[in-house]
């Protein structure tokens, strides 16, 4: 059956998908909390910058069977400011992509809409895409084969853990020193007092939906007692730049049966946070912390243990701790994963045609692999 597209720029029109997006939601591979239309409605609310939206709907017949969110935003590059066309994703998370069962068809018919259409943007920029994931060498081949250049390359590495069987087993897959270590760690905490782990998640299907609130406020004044607390980019969990919308979503995961919480106690003081969102048992750590005031270490890493133990009883596939090879996320995972994106650059423009030889020669010039890496979000 032909395939007809619909474009939708109006935010105010989006609560007319819901019931078609929570169905094309659960057909699709890997899905994630960031992929919901509660996730977008919120950001674009409390994100009111200058862009244009512009989420593709793609029918058979009546029938929509993809939806492919784009948007197209103002960001700054070495010659100025340009139109970039991408996933509205902001680094929040990791991986996106189209919604429905078939992402690369879904694919390839959002890009021959978007190349039919008038040119609103500079640059198109496929954030996101998992390297890992089954249908990535397909979908790579769909946007090489475009009729219009993109260049390749990796955006983030995110450390994986993919769950054993059991904890026994994954602990066993693990070094001598590991073992040795993690137990050190946590005789040393116990030393001050008596150690205590609580995780809550909710559970549409039980009626679990209470988004404990007192959970949410000490995980805030525990980040409030890290090095977040200092952070200048404004995005922890403490910061009160982001505090509303933080509530909002946790509102919406805490409905959608997607939100974890992790928090680790000392003789009853929570002194580690982990923050996370869960959909269809896969994991996504969103912000972690640990109280720098107290006198015990490696809080931060037991409590990590403590989750992983958890969630290999709980019957969960796999966590995902975020972007950034940083040493604790190496500590416990057994892969790293890519986002890679796309890149295309409008060839009538001065400033884009600068940025698009850059991307051709600049891979011919010694150290490219390590310009690569430090150009990964961490």
């Amino acid at each position: 059956m032909k395939r007809t597209i619909r474009e939708i720029n109006d935010p105010a029109r989006l609560k007319d998908l819901a019931i078609a997006w929570d169905r094309l939601h659960r057909r699709t591979p890997g899905a994630t909390f960031f992929q919901t239309l509660e996730w977008l409605t919120i950001t674009l609310r409390h994100f009111k910058r200058g862009q244009k939206l512009r989420v593709l709907v793609i029918n058979e017949g009546d029938e929509p069977v993809g939806i492919v969110p784009f948007a197209v935003r103002m960001e700054a590059f070495r010659f100025g400011q340009l139109r970039v066309l991408s996933f509205p994703l902001d680094d929040w998370g990791t991986f996106y992509g189209p919604l429905g069962k078939d992402p690369v068809g879904l694919m390839r018919d959002a890009l021959e809409h978007i190349r039919s259409q008038p040119r609103d943007f500079d640059v198109i920029d496929f954030r996101y895409l998992c390297e890992q994931a089954d249908h990535f060498p397909e979908m790579a081949k769909v946007i090489n084969g475009q009729p219009i250049k993109f260049f390749e390359r990796p955006r983030m590495e995110v450390p994986i853990v993919e769950l054993a069987d059991s904890w026994e087993e994954f602990t066993k897959s693990k070094s001598k020193n590991w073992r040795r270590g993690m137990k050190r760690e946590q005789e040393r905490a116990r030393q001050h007092g008596k150690l205590r782990y609580v995780r809550y998640r909710t559970d549409i299907e039980t009626g679990r939906i209470d988004p404990r609130w007192d959970l949410f406020e000490q995980s805030r004044a525990v980040a409030q007692k890290s090095w977040q607390s200092q952070s200048p980019i404004e995005a922890a969990f403490c910061s009160s730049r982001i505090a509303s919308l933080l509530r909002d979503l946790h509102i919406e995961a805490a409905h959608n049966g997607m939100l974890d919480m992790n928090l680790l106690y000392l003789d009853e003081r929570p002194v580690a946070f982990l923050y996370n969102y869960v959909c269809r048992e896969h994991v996504y750590c969103l912000r972690s912390g640990y109280d720098a005031s107290c006198p015990a270490k490696g809080l931060g890493t037991i409590l990590l243990a403590e989750c992983i133990e958890d969630s290999h009883n709980r019957g969960d596939l796999q966590i995902n701790f975020g972007p950034g090879r940083q040493d604790y996320k190496l500590r416990f995972a057994t892969e790293v994963q890519r986002a890679v994106t796309f890149t295309h650059y409008n060839p009538w423009g001065i400033h884009t045609q600068m940025l698009a030889t850059r991307a051709m020669i600049d891979p011919t010039i010694p150290g490219f692999d390590d310009r690569c890496q430090k150009r990964l979000v961490t």
